[in-house]
């Protein structure tokens, strides 16, 4: 549920980036650069989530993770709704890359917490699972790219609402904490 959800803003991003950086900012050159620095900080974020995962245990972990998400999305939606779409390119990219920083972090966390229940099917339950979430999810990036002609805004709903379904979502998980 979760990981499908914020797979579908993530691969939008993805998608759509070049396009993005490209056509709706008109700085091409930049690119690369924006790119690899997203990346980056992507990559970073992986190596924190074991230590989060460890200290924490992977079901706070995401309750973190989710409203740091939910909040930057919530800024990004309130700065652009003020501002106009697209809202600034640093802007833009202060809260986008932690979130999707923050989607890579929370997606091993959410498929061992999907599998941990079911012991000798979890291989055939994984496959379903990674193909679902990554069908689905890619499926709603699609439409989420195609809607972005102009500005940046239907990327910035996603992002904010993909929030909100998730916090809906995890804290209505009424299991223990781990």
């Amino acid at each position: 549920g979760i990981t499908t959800l914020l797979f579908a803003a993530f691969s939008s991003y993805i998608a759509s980036s070049e396009y993005i950086i490209g056509e709706i900012y008109g700085r091409p050159q930049l690119f690369t650069w924006i790119f690899a620095g997203v990346g980056l900080l992507m990559a970073l974020s992986t190596f924190s989530n074991a230590y989060f995962a460890t200290h924490f245990g992977a079901r706070r972990t995401i309750r973190g993770l989710i409203i740091i998400y939910t909040m930057l999305g919530g800024l990004l939606l309130l700065y652009t709704m003020l501002n106009g779409d697209p809202p600034k390119l640093w802007v833009f990219f202060i809260a986008v890359a932690p979130m999707l920083s923050i989607n890579l972090a929370i997606e091993p966390n959410s498929s061992a917490l999907a599998m941990e229940h079911l012991g000798d099917t979890a291989g055939v339950a994984a496959a379903v699972y990674g193909t679902s979430f990554f069908f689905v999810g890619a499926s709603l990036g699609s439409i989420i790219s195609h809607l972005m002609v102009t500005g940046v805004f239907p990327l910035v709903i996603s992002f904010f609402t993909v929030g909100v379904i998730a916090l809906v979502l995890v804290f209505g998980d009424k299991r223990k904490p781990a």
